[in-house]
């Protein structure tokens, strides 16, 4: 995760990601998972990852889109990306 959050510190504005972090109202003060790293991906939509603690990066503006979808979404994303196909 920390490698992640290092990555879109360095290359999510050339990439236009949006990403920052969040807590999970749902879950109790310092129980498992309560931090959650929100990315939205440009034409793919919002993925997310719960992690118990926060690394580097700036606190989410937006909300949880409420959709299950973060698993499909990555793979659309990478396999564009290994086509080649513009992803702006």
């Amino acid at each position: 995760m920390q490698n992640l959050c290092l990555f879109l510190r360095l290359h999510s504005a050339g990439l236009q990601i949006v990403y920052g972090w969040k807590r999970d109202e749902a879950t109790q003060f310092g129980e498992d998972a309560s931090w959650v790293l929100y990315i939205d991906l440009p034409k793919f939509g919002q993925v997310s990852f719960h992690s118990p603690e926060r690394f580097e990066g700036p606190d989410y503006a937006g909300d949880w889109d409420g959709e299950r979808l973060s698993q499909q979404r990555i793979l659309f994303y990478c396999d564009a990306v290994f086509e080649g196909k513009c992803l702006n």
